[in-house]
């Protein structure tokens, strides 16, 4: 082979090294051993502890194969291999070709040599309870280790104090008892070489522990090890009944005798691990239980979950939203900003007047018509007739992103919350890159969910995703939301987004512009497209008026969301928590959940036992591939409302009475049929409804809560976390964390890493989530299935195609069905009324298509098919699909 360097960047700061290799595989016979042999070389200004990442991309692969930050000892031919077989399927396509390796290097700190800097010691140097090492080898670790353990017995009078006093000078005793350790412990090559082994890191603590305690039988140690740079902070722990104390000053390992001398205190508490003056009231073996909060012992303490406070906040709202365009190069770019804030005395945002430059609906201050927008811009309106001084933000320009961070941190320096939609995938991504990039004067802090950027602070702003509480689409506010008509979400030719577009005036654009036949909108907007022949496209103000109309759209609806939580049940919806379930459990926790409710016993789970294997809850089954009904026999298809929630009030769980019924409102319900609706709900429920109304806001947020709440109990607590550090000390500790499994880590710039990582079965820690309890989550899953499994037993051999909530069947005059109606865990006819469906046809689970005979007998078909987008150019092809569903194959 032969690998020639491409790039390298040294990262001083983490004591790593990047760097970048194109190779070229002259000899393909065995791939195995030419790629041992190219990571040997690449290995060889590291030691086996030190640690090494990979990364793998060839033109031949669809992504780049990640291995994750290991031992370089331990990043073998085998590993890459392994994570490369994930990506494709064979090597010799991979390698037909150049392909990089771009390797991440770094060098952990180890004991071995001599202290250079004297007086660094000498700070940490505590008298008779210090003991320094002393040795001319490199196994300073070992001969810590040995003294520590010689002084434990000396304290228990296992041996004398002469013997004590020969053991920790650098003695021969000494040397003879280092060389049993490391024999017993393995940690040589050869007996020759015993004495020249070394140097010896934190990484060989595991197996020098358990050689120590077999070769004192009857004995468990443990070790903690104290680093100086870090001001004595505990980096490396193994528990035991009898404890060693060690001292890492630079790469030199020292022996600590008395904890409370060292720290500078009077008393030090093992159980708890804190240093004090005072006696302490508390009694050791108690703690403060992460769970309930209370203060109890440790080892036997079973608890509840307590209420928690609800979270209040005074910091101003901002909304924004950012428009790009895709460069040369492929990478989105920001290009324009908007932005608007807001409080609850603003006044309305309409009838909003025009700019008197363009006739845009932007202030003339914000318009941008006529400019050249390769410059940079920036303007903000503010509304003096509110205490709040409502602003209304708008930059334009390569650096709009920068103009528009700054002036959040220049107005709110007392901090706010801004808010994007779908922020999360989008937004908010652009806005890290550009923060990390030393737009930022701190650390961003991050909550990742898989590839979703779930929260993030930084310089006192936080960032949320309006779309982890109100999932719909922005163009489905209005509706949903109760806006009115006052606010529409307009359409933006995407595609003609370029600099060299950037100013034009004239014909509107061809709806190729606008995402062709992709668009799932095409129809509706080739009408419009229709109707604007002969008018005039000015660029630069329908670029934005779109984006400022999308952060107003979002502002209103927010605001609507926002109110809507508030005077349901008092609390603030943004600041609770980072999406619906989380807010949903916040609602219940915080006013419905009674005392001693949900318990917490903080015992293992045995295996093979795992609850979670009831939460796939999902029924999913074609049973007849084709029907069509004929004049004795009618196709149905039925849908429980709300499963989940009616399984939640009516099986095991109750919370009160849904506001459902009552949001759900009778729009379009003669008065009859509404007295008629009300008298039959109180028969049935025993709840007489005061008032019924059409309440779009209220119904869309009881549909989300219901829908959410039950499954936030299952939430794991092995998720994956991404961190940014800022020093190597916080990402060395990430890297030899036990209880962790680093997944991934990319430098950002000279100042920070991003780690990726995620616990190990059976580390210890306290819990992420505190409300999680898999038991209450699965009896929600396992009684849906038992309302299904009595629909379908019910319907027997006629069942054509079954989900979930849902059954298509066949059904004649007299025959069994299941109950039908319009309330809560009824079964609701899918097909509207006085239509009929005349044809079912279906490939396999989530993929179907219906046909539907109207009441003047035409017909309209319905296609369903997850994981494909049903855009028109998809719907014109329904009959085509159709043939292939039923004869199989084109």
């Amino acid at each position: 082979f032969t690998a020639r360097l491409d790039n390298q960047r040294d990262l001083p700061k983490f004591r790593a090294k990047g760097v970048e290799y194109v190779v070229h595989i002259t000899n393909t016979e065995d791939l195995r051993e030419v790629f041992a042999d190219m990571l040997e070389v690449f290995k060889q200004d590291l030691a086996g502890d030190d640690f090494m990442a990979a990364k793998f991309e060839s033109d031949n692969m669809l992504k780049a194969a990640h291995t994750p930050p290991v031992r370089a000892a331990r990043m073998t031919a085998e590993l890459l291999f392994k994570h490369i077989d994930k990506i494709v399927q064979s090597d010799a396509t991979v390698l037909s070709g150049n392909f990089s390796i771009r390797l991440l290097k770094a060098w952990v700190p180890r004991g071995g040599c001599a202290l250079e800097n004297k007086h660094l010691e000498e700070r940490h140097a505590f008298s008779k309870h210090y003991v320094r090492i002393t040795n001319s080898d490199k196994r300073c670790l070992l001969r810590a280790l040995v003294v520590a353990c010689a002084y434990l017995q000396f304290v228990a009078k296992s041996i004398t104090k002469r013997v004590w006093h020969t053991i920790k000078a650098n003695s021969p005793t000494q040397t003879k008892l280092v060389a049993e350790l490391q024999i017993e412990a393995g940690l040589y090559t050869t007996l020759q070489t015993v004495s020249q082994a070394g140097p010896f890191g934190v990484d060989a603590l595991p197996e020098a522990i358990r050689a120590l305690n077999r070769l004192h039988p009857g004995h468990d140690f443990g070790v903690r090890v104290y680093r100086a740079e870090e001001a004595n902070r505990c980096i490396f722990n193994l528990p035991g009944t009898e404890i060693l104390h060690l001292h890492l000053v630079e790469q030199h390992f020292n022996v600590v005798t008395k904890l409370p001398a060292f720290f500078g205190s009077d008393h030090y508490c093992p159980k708890c691990e804190m240093a004090y003056d005072c006696k302490r009231e508390a009694q050791c073996g108690y703690a403060k239980c992460p769970v309930c909060k209370q203060y109890d012992e440790t080892a036997t303490h079973e608890c509840f979950v307590t209420p928690p406070k609800a979270k209040e906040s005074s910091a101003p709202y901002v909304y924004y939203d950012f428009e790009t365009y895709v460069d040369s190069g492929k990478q989105h770019r920001v290009h324009l900003v908007t932005a608007a804030t807001s409080c609850e005395a603003c006044p309305k945002l309409f009838p909003r007047p025009r700019c008197s430059v363009c006739g845009g609906l932007h202030s003339s201050a914000n318009c941008i018509a006529g400019r050249d927008l390769a410059l940079d811009f920036t303007s903000c309106v503010s509304h003096n007739d509110c205490a709040c001084g409502m602003r209304e933000f708008v930059s334009v320009g390569p650096h709009s992103i920068d103009a528009f961070y700054c002036w959040l941190t220049s107005v709110f320096k007392q901090g706010a919350i801004a808010i994007a939609h779908n922020g999360s995938a989008y937004d908010a991504f652009l806005l890290l890159g550009a923060l990390l990039n030393g737009l930022a004067k701190k650390k961003p802090q991050v909550i990742f969910q898989n590839s979703r950027l779930m929260y993030m602070k930084c310089d006192k702003i936080t960032f949320k995703d309006s779309l982890n509480f109100i999932p719909i689409g922005l163009a489905q506010f209005p509706k949903a939301l109760g806006l009115g008509t006052q606010l529409t979400k307009g359409d933006f030719p995407h595609v003609f987004n370029q600099p060299e577009n950037w100013g034009y005036v004239g014909p509107y654009c061809s709806i190729d512009m606008y995402g062709g036949k992709k668009n799932k909108q095409h129809d509706s907007i080739a009408d419009w497209l229709a109707k604007q022949e002969g008018q005039v496209f000015n660029f630069n103000k329908e670029y934005l008026d779109y984006c400022l109309q999308d952060t107003l759209i979002l502002r209103e609806g927010c605001l609507k969301y926002a109110r809507l939580i508030k005077d349901i049940c008092g609390l603030d919806a943004f600041v609770q928590s980072n999406t619906i379930a989380g807010l949903a459990m916040a609602v219940f926790t915080t006013k419905f959940m009674e005392p001693n409710t949900l318990g917490d016993e903080g015992a293992p789970v045995q295996q093979p036992i795992r609850l979670e294997d009831a939460l796939f809850g999902g029924r999913t089954e074609a049973f007849v591939p084709h029907a069509e009904a004929t004049e004795t026999v009618e196709l149905r298809y039925r849908d429980v409302v709300s499963l989940y929630p009616t399984v939640n009030k009516f099986d095991k769980y109750p919370v009160g009475h849904p506001l459902k019924a009552e949001s759900s409102g009778s729009p379009g319900m003669a008065e009859d049929a509404k007295a008629a609706y009300m008298a039959s709900f109180f028969e049935r429920e025993g709840v007489r409804l005061e008032k019924v109304e059409e309440n779009p806001g209220l119904r869309f947020v009881a549909k989300i809560f219901l829908n959410s709440l039950w499954g936030k109990f299952c939430q794991r607590d092995d998720l994956t976390s991404t961190e940014i550090v800022d020093s190597y000390e916080a990402w060395l500790q990430r890297l030899t964390d036990p209880s962790i499994k680093v997944k991934s880590c990319e430098p950002i710039g000279e100042s920070f890493m991003m780690l990726e990582y995620k616990p190990r079965f059976g580390g210890a820690g306290e819990r992420a989530f505190k409300y999680a309890n898999v038991p209450i989550g699965v009896f929600t899953t396992s009684h849906a299935r038992l309302r299904l499994y009595e629909a379908l037993e019910g319907l027997g051999t006629r069942v054509i195609y079954a989900d979930t909530d849902s059954v298509v069947y066949r059904c004649s005059p007299g025959e069994y069905e299941p109950p039908g109606g319009s309330s809560l865990g009824q079964w609701t006819d899918e097909v509207p009324a006085g239509c009929r469906m005349v044809q079912f046809t279906t490939g396999g689970p989530k993929l179907y298509r219906y046909v539907v005979e109207k009441p003047d007998r035409s017909l309209y078909s319905v296609l369903k098919c997850k994981g494909i987008r049903v855009t028109p150019e998809i719907s014109e092809r329904e009959d085509e699909l159709q043939e292939i569903l039923r004869h199989g194959g084109l």
